[in-house]
């Protein structure tokens, strides 16, 4: 790949080629940043949290010939077990990346670092899919640009990390996809196909930017729609992408771009109603009628065939010459949006409850109060490294805006409205939950990558010495790729207290693979027995060892979480012991300078 910064060979607003190479070189060039990531930072020997420690062992437990439908964790919530509301689509990431390591490393040395690979290679995939997905709005070079900018983002670094090996990244990889595909049905320089407004008014060719050379145009929003539902697939809140997507193409409908038959928002309805089909029947096999709320089930479909029904009463409205005003149009959207969430609460009253609607509140509110990665995202320590692309992006962003607004047609006024929605809402979401940072950290690389390319493109037209063209560019990429990660750096120094930073050094003595180095000798190696501890540590050890846990911190172990920190909290020996016996404890594991979840309440059993 090679890229001069100071060559003007933009061509912002021309359809331009990203050849295979290009690409290849961003996936490979992401990989080698996670590896000088990763051995510059000092990183843990294994995964940074629980997570890559239990998707480690629901793989291993599918290869040991758990069934593809089984999603039960039977040492966990001993003695009762428990289920995980994940779903199978990195598992299959995974065993691909490890089944080639196998016989050099063995099965479960495999599957680790299948895992710890997955973070990288969904990180390298999202890179090269975010170039392809932006050429057509800002060009070769700033696409280019964009791409190369996700590997400066703290958010999609760390979750891209090898010590994570869990699903947020994945989220990337198909935002990107979808992204590439909803900037396309958007383009105002291709018409779209109406059935109901007299004549057709034609299939375009595609440009040579498009996804399928030679199709019709509208298919890009079947594959936006296609590439939201499998993110719905990997987690519920691949929701929220998918509703910006289709308002975006909302608005466009509505302002009178789209005919009134609404093919765009039919097509990406249709694909995402068929893509969440497709992905029930291939997760959930015969419990596809199973109602779950945190994981993709028939509650989800219902609501994307809701929409997809919607559409085409548009399109028969639309046949008899209704909606062709943008009142009229105004007024069938907040008539079908009412519909569409009045039977879907009518058919599933819990879901106006969310993901954690079979969650018992108390647990809801535990969680929020106690995982990082839920809490808010606007704390001055926080905000440079997971918001500063956002800040930087904003102004531009407004001005991209203004600028298409004055152009008649204003070829891509609604694909820049769709940026600045993801970027606006995201950024709104990540200030209020960090777990958000993924796409917050996303979004803004397209802007990012469009200042840097033409204020580049500027100072090279400029009648400077070499010397000072290049000196400028420079300043120029490290500036906007790397100023909101330094700015971060600096906060952290100033603003985090002393103790805190003692405070994580002190945590690195609680080593679970200490632990379970001496729970897999004698005496207590003879048979699996069942540990009390803290529930940040408990998937570790289901992963390390054959005992069980009580608590480990997930939402479908409520009982298990509830009962471990009541057990440590509690002044009544009696209310302690009851708890032990009935889940037959026999071990109790705590590491007073860890990050257990435990309370450590004065008086409190974990105190005595």
């Amino acid at each position: 790949m090679s890229l001069s910064l100071s060559d003007a060979e933009q061509k912002t607003e021309s359809a331009v080629t990203i050849d295979a190479r290009t690409l290849f070189g961003l996936f490979v060039f992401t990989l080698l940043a996670h590896g000088i990531w990763y051995l510059a930072t000092n990183p843990p020997t294994g995964f940074a949290d629980s997570d890559g420690y239990m998707r480690a062992l629901r793989v291993e437990t599918l290869w040991q010939g758990g069934g593809w439908f089984d999603n039960s964790i039977a040492r966990a919530n001993a003695p009762y077990g428990d289920t995980s509301h994940w779903t199978r689509p990195l598992d299959v990431v995974i065993s691909l990346l490890a089944g080639p390591l196998v016989p050099f490393l063995g099965v479960k040395a495999a599957i680790f670092w299948g895992g710890a690979l997955s973070g990288p290679v969904l990180h390298g995939a999202a890179a090269a899919a975010f170039a392809w997905a932006a050429l057509p709005l800002v060009g070769r070079t700033a696409a280019t640009l964009a791409a190369i900018a996700t590997m400066t983002q703290f958010g999609l670094i760390s979750y891209g990390a090898p010590v994570r090996g869990d699903h947020h990244i994945f989220f990337v990889f198909l935002a990107a996809l979808g992204f590439g595909f909803a900037i396309r049905a958007l383009d105002r320089g291709r018409a779209g196909e109406s059935s109901c407004a007299g004549t057709p008014t034609g299939v375009t060719r595609a440009l040579n930017d498009a996804p399928l050379p030679g199709r019709a145009a509208g298919w890009n929003a079947v594959l936006a729609g296609l590439a939201a539902a499998a993110g719905v697939w990997i987690g519920i809140e691949g929701f929220v992408f998918a509703a910006l997507t289709l308002a975006a193409l909302g608005l466009a409908w509505l302002a009178g771009d789209d005919p009134p038959d609404a093919p765009k928002g039919l097509r990406f309805a249709g694909g995402f109603a068929v893509g969440l089909a497709g992905a029930l029947a291939i997760e959930r096999g015969p419990s596809v009628f199973a109602v779950e709320y945190d994981r993709i089930s028939i509650v989800h479909l219902t609501l994307g065939v809701l929409v997809a029904l919607f559409f085409l009463a548009v399109r028969l409205g639309a046949a008899r010459g209704a909606l062709r005003s943008p009142l009229a149009r105004l007024g069938a959207a907040l008539a079908g949006a009412a519909a569409v969430a009045g039977v879907w609460v009518l058919l599933f009253p819990k879901s106006i409850r969310g993901p954690m609607a079979d969650v018992d509140p108390v647990y809801v509110g535990f969680i929020l109060e106690n995982i990082t990665e839920l809490g808010p995202g606007y704390t001055l320590e926080r905000f440079p490294a997971i918001l500063g692309a956002t800040v930087l992006a904003l102004p531009w962003l407004v001005w991209r805006l203004w600028r298409e607004g004055r152009e008649k047609p204003g070829r891509w006024f609604w694909a820049w409205a769709y940026v600045a929605i993801c970027i606006a809402v995201f950024g709104a979401l990540t200030a209020g939950w960090v777990r958000w940072t993924v796409y917050s950290g996303l979004f803004p690389c397209l802007v990012l990558g469009d200042m840097i390319a033409r204020l580049t493109e500027r100072i090279a037209a400029q009648k400077l010495k070499p010397v000072w063209r290049e000196a400028g560019c420079a300043l120029v990429v490290a500036f906007f790729l790397l100023g909101p990660l330094t700015a971060a750096y600096a906060t952290a120094i100033v603003v985090v207290p002393p103790e805190k930073k003692a405070e994580r050094e002190r945590a690195k003595v609680c080593s679970v693979n200490l632990l379970a180095d001496v729970l897999n000798r004698p005496p207590w190696s003879d048979r699996p027995r069942t540990v009390l501890m803290g529930v940040n540590y408990g998937a570790e050890i289901l992963y390390r060892t054959r005992h069980r846990v009580v608590g480990t911190p997930y939402h479908r172990s409520a009982s298990g979480l509830r009962e471990t920190f009541e057990a440590f909290a509690a002044q009544d020996d009696a209310f302690v012991r009851e708890i032990l016996i009935r889940r037959d404890v026999e071990l109790i594991a705590i590491c007073p300078e860890g990050k257990e979840g435990l309370s450590r309440e004065k008086g409190g059993f974990y105190d005595r």
